[in-house]
């Protein structure tokens, strides 16, 4: 507090716990800062609150593990700091040791006298379109995308360097240049004509080209053995039944030998196969977002820190069951790890995916140990659960202990964060 006073203690920067934010704190739109290095660990101490779970209005031990990463995240992200310079006073003139920003997409920077800044141009803003060859960047599954710029003669083909599966997206931009295939009718990318340095509306078709229901001299791409077409603003869907395979541009013209002129365009390629993902699961240092069941009212474990989830004695049965939503997911493989002892008597461990829907079972008994319940297989999972008992006829209080969980699946990854395996 200031000024000081002998009620001056510390509180929280929340009086009431806040809504985190929506992503993660190293993607989206980022901002820089400078300031005295000094002040970094302060500044690294005081975010520590941030992992209090009473900061944060959530509304599932999920989300509070979610926005709890991202804060460490954040945090050390302190510990990685770079250099950058401070805007100069207007008016004041740069002249040798010019200071340069490089932000984490690798663009770069320098400051003007005014305080603010201009980018400067690199090779890849001005590289001229060609044919993409080895080591062209693939777009991720789930969504990714990458983009090409390709130039090809009139007469000739260029090759997106991607394969593609259905459900891919291809979109056309920046579609420029102009073909002939007599000599003296000249035609933009879309097949309108180019007259007088513009694209005048007008189409003509051909029944020896290609694609004969696609203007004459335009840009088609090649999927399979069905023509597209690829000028600008067009968006093709990779159909029904396409798997791993090219895409070829060219255009839409059966005069081989006499074709003159040459087009270029961007084509970007958006991969919408489901992504995989994997994830080993330590249950003894985190739940990640498994829950308790209580079907009956009746206790079906405790989670315990440094040993895992522990099963329950009600009567003479020791139960326990955990469960986590799976919405979005197919498992392809599920595998759990559990400890027990038992003197006497005989159970189960078990997994389930969707509840209540049994994907694998073994049997445990005395004198105890260790077991390994797994699945592989395909398992459009709304719900993902472990569930395991035993009955101990003579000897109640034996435990059952989760302590290690390995799953895979396609689609939404269900543990964001955790580490993969």
């Amino acid at each position: 507090m200031f000024p000081n006073s002998a009620y001056a203690v510390p509180v929280g920067s929340f009086q009431n716990p806040v809504s985190p934010p929506a992503g993660d704190p190293d993607e989206g739109t980022l901002v820089s800062l400078c300031f005295n290095q000094d002040y970094a660990p302060y500044i690294s101490g005081a975010l520590t609150q941030l992992l209090l779970q009473s900061t944060w209005k959530v509304s599932s031990d999920d989300e509070l593990n979610l926005v709890q990463m991202r804060m460490e995240t954040l945090i050390s992200m302190f510990g990685h700091l770079t250099p950058c310079y401070k805007p100069t006073p207007s008016g004041m003139e740069i002249e040798d040791n010019m200071p340069l920003r490089v932000d984490c997409n690798c663009e770069v920077f320098v400051p003007c006298c005014d305080g603010t800044e201009k980018q400067l141009v690199t090779t890849d803003m001005i590289q001229k379109p060609g044919q993409p060859g080895g080591g062209s960047t693939q777009p991720k599954p789930g969504g990714g995308q990458a983009c090409y710029d390709l130039s090809m003669l009139a007469g000739g083909l260029a090759l997106v360097p991607v394969l593609v599966n259905e459900g891919d997206t291809i979109s056309i931009t920046k579609n420029q240049g102009a073909g002939t295939d007599t000599g003296t009718d000249w035609y933009c990318p879309d097949g309108n004509t180019f007259f007088g340095g513009a694209c005048i509306t007008n189409t003509i078709t051909d029944a020896l080209d290609p694609a004969p229901a696609l203007p004459h001299m335009s840009v088609i791409a090649k999927i399979g053995s069905v023509y597209y077409g690829a000028w600008q603003g067009q968006i093709i869907t990779v159909p029904s039944g396409i798997v791993n395979q090219q895409v070829t541009l060219l255009v839409n013209q059966h005069n081989a030998g006499t074709p003159s002129g040459s087009y270029s365009m961007n084509v970007c390629v958006t991969n919408n196969q489901a992504a995989t993902w994997s994830h080993i699961l330590d249950l003894t240092l985190n739940t990640w977002g498994f829950t308790i069941t209580d079907p009956d009212g009746d206790c079906f474990g405790t989670w315990v820190s440094g040993t895992g989830f522990v099963s329950c004695a009600v009567g003479n049965i020791s139960p326990i069951d955990i469960q986590h939503s799976a919405s979005g997911a197919t498992i392809t493989h599920l595998e759990c790890t559990a400890n027990y002892d038992a003197s006497d008597g005989s159970g189960s461990l078990n997994l389930f995916a969707p509840y209540p829907t049994t994907l694998a079972s073994e049997a445990i008994g005395s004198p105890g140990g260790s077991v390994t319940t797994a699945f592989d297989g395909t398992a459009s999972a709304a719900t993902i659960a472990v569930r395991g008992s035993l009955y101990i006829p003579t000897h109640p209080g034996s435990t059952i202990r989760l302590q290690q969980i390995k799953v895979r699946g396609v689609g939404v990854d269900q543990f964001p964060g955790a580490p993969s395996y």
